[in-house]
């Protein structure tokens, strides 16, 4: 797909269409299905969910489809903050459901809704999954060899408080409470 001036405009508005869709859908989810309050910064990571959702197809996919794309990307927003909390996973800022879950589905998306020769579903497939856990172990690898060095793991003290507490000094997430 060759860029053209032309589709500005079209990547625009499905840029925006979906973070504003990804916003709405963390919002209703969290005052329909959760009878809970929404924070603000939920509904940030649920526009920064749809951005990153409909990166991979902003120019391939019509505005219906990028609505779409927003909203299941809002829906992973909530889903992966709840699995990360039960299973008892440390993410401050809500960054693995925004980044690495929306990617994986905008991966995906882009081969469910793209309209071009060269885009296929399982390319996409293939790259959506083989992408997340090439980083994790680059990453798992340097980190490994870093905190031989020089040692990063918080103390057990900050890792029980919660690292959006002690680093950030705020909690992540309004729903959760420090220490559950």
């Amino acid at each position: 797909m060759d860029f053209s001036p032309d589709s500005v405009g079209k990547i625009v508005l499905n840029t925006t269409l979906a973070g504003c869709a990804s916003a709405w859908a963390v919002i209703a989810w969290r005052w329909i299905i959760n009878a809970d309050k929404v924070d603000f910064s939920t509904i940030l990571n649920g526009i920064l969910g749809g951005l990153v959702g409909i990166t991979a197809s902003s120019n391939v996919v019509e505005p219906l489809e990028s609505l779409i794309i927003g909203i299941v990307s809002g829906v992973i927003v909530i889903l992966g903050v709840d699995l990360l909390r039960n299973i008892k996973i440390d993410d401050a800022v809500g960054a693995i459901p925004v980044h690495c879950f929306c990617g994986i589905w905008g991966g995906l998306a882009t081969g469910f809704f793209a309209q071009g020769e060269n885009i296929h579903l399982g390319k996409q497939l293939l790259g959506s999954f083989l992408i997340p856990f090439w980083s994790f172990g680059v990453v798992f690898v340097v980190l490994t060899i870093l905190n031989k060095i020089f040692k990063i793991r918080v103390s057990p003290e900050k890792e029980n408080d919660g690292l959006d507490w002690q680093e950030h000094g705020e909690i992540a997430y309004l729903s959760l409470e420090k220490n559950e």
